[in-house]
């Protein structure tokens, strides 16, 4: 969305802001269908190298470019992105992100004023697809099934609650409802966490040293959950873990013996030792927040309350805007400015 707001017009309505999004999430989607797990696995960012060509789409869209400059758009797109997944836990991530953006908006100003660049990036012979990963790549097939059925309506979008790799989410769900079964970090002996083959590949730091670090390691948020109930979005912030963590860390580990057929599914699964020689194990596969167990909408409400930082009338005002199809998005980004 930061490209499309990068660009808006005075007389820019919403609801094209909104079918533009849509259109990059439908490219964004198919194409990580295409590319994922193997992109990852490799150690790219997906954000990064896919976000940057989903937010050109969108962008082209939004501004109801030409078949041509929308071949030179994504052609100039791909040949940007950049992104290593080894910046997960320092400013390199979202550095990536604002990158893919970044490039996406210039992308479009150079097409805007003239510039053209070679316009079929995904050729089989030389072109993106068969550059990073090796693969063919057939636009007719994709066209056949764009937004039929749509990707942000199926699988959906996930949406975090808290500032953590999405891919501890289900593992978050499992340690809330062991605590809420009486675990606490006393009394455990040992934590084993189950995921699928490759299933903990983003969650990179087993004993991380900092907060941002702590963003994409298990152990640090059950850590959390089993302290308190719940994690701190302040602890992923801070510059050094608490000793308290890096003490209790050894008693976890890992195993990737879980088995889905499900690819809509991300297991995962506790098994807590107790001290006192008894078990407790939980597994969660569809964790809050993703497609199969979306949010409600009181708490997607609350998560849009708390990023548009507005209260009482003017919140009510704000909500009934959005269901006016000819408000401005000058109007949104004003409202979000305050």
């Amino acid at each position: 969305m930061s490209a499309l707001f990068s660009i808006t017009a005075p007389d820019d309505k919403l609801k094209d802001f909104l079918w533009a999004f849509i259109q990059g999430v439908e490219l964004a989607g198919k194409f990580g269908k295409l590319l994922n797990p193997q992109l990852a696995l490799r150690g790219w960012h997906t954000t990064g190298m896919i976000g940057t060509l989903a937010a050109a789409a969108a962008v082209g869209v939004y501004k109801k470019v030409t078949v041509k400059q929308m071949c030179s758009l994504l052609s100039l797109a791909a040949t940007q992105t950049s992104g290593l997944e080894i910046q997960a836990g320092s400013d390199g991530k979202p550095f990536n992100a604002g990158m893919a953006a970044r490039d996406a908006v210039s992308a479009y100003v150079l097409v805007e004023n003239g510039f053209k660049a070679n316009e079929d990036p995904f050729s089989n012979t030389r072109g993106w697809f068969k550059t990073i990963a090796g693969i063919d790549f057939s636009a007719q097939e994709m066209c056949k099934l764009w937004l039929h059925p749509a990707e942000i309506s199926q699988p959906g979008l996930w949406f975090k609650q808290h500032p953590f790799c999405s891919a501890a989410m289900s593992g978050y769900d499992a340690a809330k409802i062991l605590y809420q079964r009486g675990i606490r970090t006393k009394d455990c002996q040992t934590v084993n966490v189950h995921f699928p083959s490759g299933g903990d590949h983003a969650l990179r730091y087993r004993l991380p040293m900092t907060g941002k670090e702590g963003k994409f390691s298990i152990e640090y948020i059950i850590w959390q959950v089993f302290r308190s109930g719940d994690v701190s979005d302040e602890l992923f912030e801070c510059p050094k873990v608490s000793k308290n963590f890096v003490k209790w860390q050894p008693c976890v580990s890992h195993k990737n013996d879980l088995e889905t057929s499900d690819s809509a599914a991300r297991p995962t699964k506790l098994t807590v030792k107790l001290k006192s020689g008894n078990f407790e194990s939980v597994q969660v596969s569809f964790p809050e927040g993703s497609p199969k167990c979306p949010l409600s909408r009181k708490k997607l409400l609350e998560q849009l309350h708390l990023q548009v930082m507005v209260s009482g009338p003017e919140w009510i005002n704000f909500c009934s805007k959005f269901t006016n199809p000819k408000w401005m998005v000058s109007e949104l980004k004003q409202q979000l400015g305050k």
